[in-house]
């Protein structure tokens, strides 16, 4: 995933270019932003209780993966669609009020779809609804803060 991270948000017509704008670093950056948020989920509902399953440490990573990588991928396309002639600053401005509110309601529906789900009554969907719900949270403030700094 990290290999397919690295390629698609790099600018790569040649393979002879492929170091040069691969954005490698910007890959694994956002692979570790996603483990973050799990871990951030994982840790603040053992600190405050919920007993966790293996299922959750086997499916929400990947789950969570594939909502970052899809913010990932909005993002950096459309900070390349500004013009190169305005400063880094104001491109990546640009690029937030442009996909900004898309990426927002995506979250926020993804988001609300597990918050649903942790009302329901069988214990091991409950669990794994709000450990995920907490982690698309996360991963979502870590895509438009700690992401954005990185582009």
């Amino acid at each position: 995933m990290f290999a397919y991270i690295s390629v698609a948000l790099g600018d790569t017509p040649r393979f002879s270019s492929f170091y040069v704008s691969s954005k490698v670093l910007l890959g694994l950056s956002g692979v570790i932003l996603v483990m973050l948020s799990v871990l951030g989920s994982v840790g603040f509902f053992s600190a405050i209780g919920v007993k966790s399953t293996l299922i959750i440490m086997e499916v929400i990573p990947f789950l969570v993966l594939a909502v970052g990588v899809d913010n990932m991928c909005i993002l950096v396309n459309a900070v390349k669609r500004q013009p190169m002639e305005l400063v880094l600053e104001t491109r990546i401005s640009n690029a937030l009020v442009e996909v900004g509110p898309s990426i927002t309601l995506a979250s926020l529906s993804e988001f609300l779809a597990f918050a649903v789900g942790s009302f329901i009554p069988m214990p091991a969907c409950r669990v794994f609804s709000m450990f995920a719900a907490l982690a698309v949270l996360l991963d979502f403030f870590l895509q438009v803060t700690a992401f954005v700094a990185l582009i």
